[in-house]
């Protein structure tokens, strides 16, 4: 059984002063409750052996049982004054905001059940295991906004934000935040007017913004620039095995990191510049931007090497804030065409985004590899990892012995991968690897859309897609094509395609028994296992008809009787679709869970 409860209580006062033409008060509250719990009871059924009537239970009967439960509010006061003078719009904006969260897991556990009964009592008292935890934090914010603009054509627009978050100590809790725009229309300007009235440009607007964003956390926990909760304080790690007295474990407390006093809020600065327009009655139309991304402020430890420490206390330097910068840059637009012909109308529009990412400063990166060009991530970009070059396959036994050699590879012959020996020393080793490959995440999107009418049907769909990016062939593709260490285990159609002397130009290298006959050679990091995921998909389409246009037009009570069908992640042409892979989802590279097809039907009804 499993069970999830979410209640939410929203509480709003608006409040209008009459005697100040233009102010309005307002405050808000939004508590969230939310309860999640799982019971999970195994119960093995009997297996037997040959010719034999005794049952034989791998596990006896066990009961899992846990519970979350998650408590938040947020709290919001405002103060909003907009008012217009003539030409002139204001509106000025103030408040404060804040926001708690707290919440608790428990979990229970009891194996070896001598009864087939799913309550945790009857489990017996010596096999019991619980555990829990948890965690409380906490963020407010000052806010302040100016917007004005002067005839709909001028627009300024200025915000201030001093937040406060409680992953930092308090000396280093607060960081101030701002940021603005500008926008002109420059259709509206008379000098303009003789191409608005020819619809050469319905529409020209030009606009720019640059701001800056504060960050309290950055990452997963996975990330080595990963926040951690309270890790500006002296901590210490429990161990529930410490030492051993008398026979008997004694729990016991050890130090824990070095605290980092120092840590603060990440930053990242965007600047966008960018415009809109429409031309031909406003029939064509479309948008062109160009943004900048530059985050900074990443938490890291001192290199020892560079700083002298030694390692003294037995613990690693304390993070502190480095010169890291991570940037992104690029460009998007839109384009698009809509008319209609009679009652027929039509929008179809495209759009594209290309950027590049890469670390300006790389604060992990040691010194020995920042100096090499060929594999170093500092100011480099567009490339999937540093791996080694394949050169197809060892031809037979004979190229093998005049080609150079991984180094813990051995028993080499025909159909095994060859790699290349990129600085000529007549070995195979980690000197060989090269920035090779797309970037795992595609660097360009690009998207279609269309919409048609006619009278009461209606039809919409999206494609998208990615030009060339790659993906890694995880260990469920690599080690299943004829070659699990367990035993042959071909699984698909595509992995019956291994080298054999008559199939030089496979796909997969010779079959195996076992992954370890020739010391890993063929599983070593290489572009062998890139594949390319460039891809376009059907994302969505909607095909639907108003029973209102015409059917029950006369029912004035109904205003909406409209039945669609649709659809989402129809088809998908790439090549990496012939291995069962999927390209929106990384995890495939493993077989995850993929992206589902779905077809629906759906009626909706407006009164």
């Amino acid at each position: 059984p499993y069970a999830k409860i979410q209640k939410n209580m929203l509480y709003y006062n608006d409040l209008t002063i009459p005697w100040v033409d233009g102010l309005e008060l307002r405050t808000s509250a939004n508590y969230r409750n939310y309860t999640e719990t799982h019971k999970k009871w195994r119960k093995d059924p009997a297996l037997y052996s040959w010719e034999s009537e005794v049952p034989i239970y791998l596990a006896q009967p066990q009961l899992f049982h846990d519970a979350k439960n998650e408590a938040s509010l947020t709290m919001q006061y405002f103060a909003e004054y907009k008012n217009t003078f003539g030409a002139h719009f204001v509106n000025v904006l103030g408040g404060y905001e804040s926001t708690s969260v707290s919440g608790d897991y428990y979990s229970e556990k009891r194996t070896d059940y001598a009864f087939p009964f799913d309550q945790m009592n009857i489990g017996p008292a010596g096999t019991q295991t619980n555990s829990g935890y948890e965690w409380d934090s906490g963020r407010a914010g000052w806010i302040g906004q100016l917007k004005y603009n002067y005839d709909n054509r001028y627009f300024v627009e200025a915000s201030m934000r001093y937040d406060g978050s409680d992953n930092f100590p308090k000396n280093r809790r607060w960081g101030t935040f701002y940021s603005g725009s500008l926008g002109w229309v420059l259709s509206d300007e008379a000098f303009t007017a003789p191409l608005k009235d020819k619809h050469i440009i319905d529409l020209l607007k030009l606009r720019a913004s640059y701001g800056q964003v504060g960050l309290d956390n950055w990452g997963d926990e996975n990330d080595p620039y990963h926040l951690w909760r309270f890790e500006y304080l002296t901590s210490y790690n429990y161990s529930p095995k410490g030492y051993v007295m008398d026979g008997k474990y004694v729990p016991s407390f050890t130090e824990g990191s070095i605290p980092s006093p120092d840590i603060t809020w990440f930053t990242t600065n965007q600047s966008n510049m960018g415009f809109d327009f429409a031309s031909l009655n406003n029939r064509l139309y479309g948008s062109f931007d160009y943004f900048y991304y530059q985050t900074t402020g990443f938490l890291y430890a001192p290199d020892p090497l560079k700083t002298g420490y030694t390692d003294p206390l037995g613990q690693s330097l304390p993070r502190i804030k480095t010169n890291g910068e991570l940037r992104r840059g690029g460009i998007e637009f839109q384009l698009g065409w809509r008319d209609n012909i009679g009652n027929f109308k039509y929008d179809i529009s495209a759009n594209y985004t290309r950027y590049k990412e890469f670390w300006n400063r790389q604060p992990t990166e040691a010194p020995t590899s920042l100096m090499n060009p060929y594999t170093r991530s500092t100011q480099a970009y567009n490339y999937y990892g540093t791996m080694l070059t394949n050169l197809g396959y060892y031809k037979d036994a004979n190229d093998v012995l005049n080609s150079p050699k991984a180094e813990a590879s051995y028993n080499l012959t025909g159909g095994d991968i060859k790699y290349k020996d990129v600085n000529g020393d007549g070995k195979i080793d980690n000197a060989d690897h090269l920035r090779l490959g797309n970037p795992s995440k595609p660097r360009s999107n690009y998207g279609i859309n269309i919409n048609l009418g006619y009278k009461g049907w209606g039809f919409s769909m999206l494609l998208q897609g990615a030009p060339k990016f790659d993906m890694y062939a995880g260990d469920a593709l690599r080690m299943s094509s004829g070659q699990t260490a367990g035993g042959m285990n071909v699984i698909y159609d595509f992995q019956t395609n291994y080298w054999t002397p008559e199939n030089v130009n496979a796909m997969f290298p010779r079959l195996m028994s076992n992954t370890g006959l020739n010391g890993y050679n063929n599983y070593q990091y290489s572009d062998f296992w890139l594949i390319n995921g460039a891809y376009i998909r059907l994302k969505d389409f909607n095909l639907n008809y108003d029973f209102k246009y015409k059917l029950l037009k006369k029912i004035n009570w109904l205003s909406t009787c409209r039945v669609s069908f649709t659809g989402q992640n129809v088809f998908t042409f790439s090549d990496v679709t012939k291995y069962g892979l999927d390209p929106e989802n990384s995890s495939m590279e493993n077989y995850g869970y993929p992206n589902e097809r779905v077809f629906a039907i759906n009626l909706n009804l407006g009164f």
